[in-house]
């Protein structure tokens, strides 16, 4: 149930973004956020000028991409801009599946 949510939050405002790892290129959807978000860290919500990109854990496991460790100094297309991914925080739902924030810097 909260993965269809997410389809159609990503479908309805999600922009199309080109995934670069090593020698592969791959086309996904991404939530863009690169104008800062708000990250939890323990019971405290902080508001953050890190840019991050916010991607469905499915269309990450659809790409067969599993480790995440991997996206570190992968390069992401979002909106013109190319960003390279510094870190990363899975945001996971109690359902199951959910989200990977990737922390971008240009």
């Amino acid at each position: 149930m909260f993965e269809s949510s997410l389809d159609s939050i990503y479908d309805s405002i999600g922009v199309d973004a080109t995934l670069s790892v090593g020698s592969e290129s791959h086309s996904l959807r991404v939530l863009d956020k690169t104008v800062g978000t708000v990250i939890t860290v323990g019971d405290v919500n902080l508001q953050t000028v890190k840019p991050v990109c916010a991607v469905r854990l499915s269309s990450l496991a659809a790409l067969l991409i599993f480790n995440y460790d991997e996206l570190i100094d992968a390069t992401l297309l979002v909106n013109g801009s190319t960003w390279t991914i510094i870190n990363y925080k899975p945001m996971p739902t109690p359902f199951g599946g959910g989200e990977l924030y990737l922390e971008v810097r240009q």
